[in-house]
């Protein structure tokens, strides 16, 4: 992780550690004693007012992710967090970064999988309320799930609380073939009958 410490009435660096130079690509003599405004990291200037506006209100910062540039000018995702703190009586922040590229890579990867698959495939809370859904769930039902439905009551008044639980310990769980109709639920909804294998 990158780690820096900056002075917070000038702006200027006063320590970065072997990660910060690692990361953005500034030895520590190119860093240390300047202003952050002269070390320009950020890809849109907006994120760094927003850490500063919420330093200012709460004194803290925690998990922002931005977009960062490194001396080279190419870019990386980054997550931070950054606390004010006393030395020698003067406020400094304090600042860790993390480069997540690599998480963020995948979680796009992942989410194109999801959304392209022709599978209906529905993400769920641990309570059964929707969090995302791809196009093949939509066209299948005819409708997203109300932000109040959650599916796991609907199952269990169905009798497959058993199958419900086993999930959530996490296991793989085949649940019976069942016919389904968002519209008996939902009126507004398309009366669309099928045969459901989940």
């Amino acid at each position: 992780d990158s780690v820096q410490i900056t002075r917070l009435s000038d702006d200027c660096l006063m320590a970065v550690n072997e990660g910060y130079t690692k990361m953005c690509g500034y030895q520590m003599e190119e860093a240390i004693g300047k202003s952050t405004h002269d070390i320009d990291l950020w890809e849109y200037p907006v994120d760094r007012q927003n850490i500063i506006d919420e330093l200012h209100e709460k004194g803290y910062c925690s998990n922002y992710e931005t977009i960062f540039k490194r001396k080279d000018g190419s870019c990386f995702y980054g997550m931070l967090s950054s606390r004010i703190f006393s030395y020698n009586e003067t406020p400094h922040v304090i600042t860790v970064t993390r480069d997540i590229s690599e998480h963020k890579r995948v979680e796009e990867e992942l989410n194109d999988l999801i959304d392209k698959n022709p599978m209906s495939i529905q993400i769920m809370d641990k309570d059964g309320f929707t969090i995302k859904v791809n196009t093949a769930h939509f066209t299948l039902f005819g409708a997203n799930s109300p932000s109040n439905f959650s599916i796991f009551e609907d199952l269990k008044s169905k009798g497959f609380e058993e199958y419900i639980l086993r999930a959530k310990k996490g296991e793989v769980v085949h649940f019976p073939d069942i016919y389904y109709n968002v519209h008996d639920f939902f009126p507004k909804f398309t009366d669309k009958p099928v045969w459901i294998r989940a």
